[in-house]
């Protein structure tokens, strides 16, 4: 903050503001936390703030921000708009970093809609990113990339970004994105014939997001194991009451998956 000879107080042109910040990343954790409604309210709160004057530099960080919380309920023309919207004001205000955020999120969203294949896009603002120091998302920005390329059954390229994405965070210790990560392999693995293997790689994905408390990522990776195992029992029970806490209207795409496995296994 910035104080003027008249006690009046304003934001650095530049810094993030605290009250934007604060929203968009209450947004991303309830989103993780189970809650994809009230995390689609926080980021849109972001943005209505980062839209009051003098909070330039918050407009473009909110905006992409509203991008990742729909990559997170897989909602890829949602995130397309907000990608190219957070794309467009980075821009205009020189955001560099910004702008190679909004660029990934847009490159998955192309993909997803079957649009274009996004991984050159999502590499781009990947190496984009790293030329201005910053690496922290690395790891998710390779999920994407990994997600992109598994849509387009490039299972080899799928499962050396996924592998990239792990060695980034391998002396972090739990990294937000690894149940994630590990579900992206458990399905390349499935796709090379490798059940078991696979079975195993769900397995800890569930212990991951368990341990983390993170239950949209939980209720993600239920699906995919009772397509391989139909007999757990257990799975079953948890994703039933997955369904119950996880908060969201049957017409999201994580419920839609799981109610039809939930069909499949009776």
């Amino acid at each position: 903050m910035l104080g003027g000879a008249t006690g009046t107080v304003r934001m650095a042109a530049y810094g993030e503001n605290p009250g934007v910040a604060c929203h968009t990343w209450a947004g991303l954790s309830l989103w993780f936390l189970g809650y994809p409604e009230r995390a689609l309210a926080r980021a849109r709160h972001a943005v209505e703030l980062a839209e009051l004057p003098g909070h330039g530099h918050g407009l473009a960080t909110a905006q992409v921000h509203c991008a990742v919380v729909h990559q997170c309920r897989l909602e890829p023309e949602e995130a397309l708009v907000w990608a190219e919207a957070a794309h467009a004001e980075a821009v205009a205000r020189g955001f560099t970093y910004r702008a190679a955020m909004a660029g990934i999120l847009r490159a998955w969203a192309d993909t997803a809609l079957g649009r274009a294949d996004g991984a050159p896009g999502i590499r781009a603002g990947i190496e984009a990113s790293r030329a201005m120091g910053a690496r922290m998302d690395d790891a998710y920005y390779l999920g994407l990339l990994a997600d992109a390329h598994a849509r387009r059954d490039r299972w080899d390229e799928a499962l050396a970004a996924v592998d990239e994405a792990r060695a980034e965070v391998a002396d972090r210790g739990r990294f937000f994105y690894e149940a994630e990560l590990l579900r992206l392999r458990a399905a390349i693995l499935c796709s090379r014939g490798d059940e078991a293997a696979a079975l195993a790689t769900l397995d800890l994905a569930l212990d991951v997001a368990r341990a983390q408390g993170a239950r949209s990522l939980e209720l993600r990776v239920g699906p995919d194991l009772l397509r391989l195992a139909p007999e757990r029992a257990e799975a079953a029970a948890r994703v039933r009451t997955l369904l119950d806490e996880v908060e969201g209207d049957d017409e999201s795409a994580d419920r839609r998956a799981a109610a039809a496995a939930l069909a499949a296994v009776g």
